[in-house]
């Protein structure tokens, strides 16, 4: 236990949670995988998605590898990626969490 937790302090996790915001207007699933664009390469998987109303455009969020083959960083924001959306890709961009600002003050 204490081993594995060392290990993902001093290298960062494997994978990261991430938002993701579909370039067009179709939204993506929940068990949709996510794919590398420049290898074609699985990444990822979407872990939940749809319509989100608050920001008038479809919204997921997935778990993507930290790391491509050619050590670019997957999971900064602003990087596109490729969604598998029954048979058809679907570019998505990583955003930051979380998709609308709150309206509350402390």
């Amino acid at each position: 236990g204490a081993a594995v937790i060392q290990k993902q302090i001093a290298e960062g996790p494997p994978r990261k949670r991430v938002g993701l915001a579909t370039v067009g207007r179709r939204p993506v699933r929940d068990g949709s995988v996510l794919t590398d664009p420049n290898s074609g390469a699985p990444i990822g998987v979407v872990t939940s998605g749809g319509f989100g109303p608050t920001v008038n455009a479809p919204v997921a969020m997935g778990l993507v590898s930290t790391t491509s083959e050619s050590g670019q960083d997957l999971t900064a924001v602003g990087t596109l990626l490729d969604a598998d959306v029954r048979g058809k890709f679907e570019s998505v961009a990583v955003t930051a969490l979380p998709f609308a600002p709150h309206n509350y003050k402390r």
